[in-house]
């Protein structure tokens, strides 16, 4: 947990960094439209079909983040700092993702024709829509980068928070005991780690 935690700070780091570079560039580039406090209504969408698609959208891009909650006995202060790591996370993400939104509507519009949010290729990829106009091909690339990481990361964090999930749920009649054990050499839950119930040798590696 240690390493992936450290795997995942640089990751969201690139992915934080990237965003802000796109946002900035595409406030600040010609042609870019006046921010309006309208950009937040959200009340402001067309039908029932495109609320339910944002709020899929809002589930994808909170995938992962609840993991941290899971780790909550291993960390410092477990009693209050899962609960306010949550939280933190929770806004930092609200922000980012807002400010993107807020930029890439600025600069392409809503509209169905160019670069516009409307056209269905740009919807379908808004960077690597609009990145080369935005950032140029070269920076492009990196925030396109920046999104293969995130799904990287939220493989990662589904990775580590399913064993540990399994180890927990013995504690409380919820799985088999087997499941509880931890190898006395590599600190593991081996059983766990398994994509079934079947016993395997302590030393084997799921």
């Amino acid at each position: 947990m240690r390493l992936a935690s450290r795997v995942q700070y640089a990751m969201l780091g690139l992915q934080l960094v990237a965003l802000l570079a796109f946002g900035v560039a595409a406030l600040v580039r010609d042609g870019a439209a006046t921010p309006s406090p309208a950009f937040f209504n959200p009340l402001g969408f067309d039908g029932f079909g495109s609320l339910a698609e944002a709020v899929l959208l809002c589930l994808c891009i909170y995938w992962g983040w609840g993991a941290l909650i899971t780790f909550n006995e291993e960390t410092a202060v477990s009693g209050r700092t899962p609960g306010r790591a949550a939280l933190i996370a929770t806004v930092v993400l609200l922000v980012a993702y807002l400010f993107t939104a807020f930029a890439a509507i600025s600069f392409a519009g809503t509209g169905s024709t160019g670069l516009g949010l409307g056209n269905a290729v740009v919807a379908g990829d808004v960077f690597t829509g609009l990145g080369p106009a935005v950032l140029g091909d070269a920076l492009a690339k990196v925030v396109q980068l920046a999104i293969g990481v995130s799904v990287v990361g939220a493989l990662l964090t589904s990775a580590a928070a399913a064993p540990r999930t399994a180890l927990s749920m013995p504690a409380h009649g919820a799985l088999p005991g087997a499941f509880a054990r931890i190898h006395p050499r590599h600190h593991t839950p081996p059983s766990a780690r398994c994509s079934s119930a079947v016993r395997r040798p302590s030393s084997s590696s799921c």
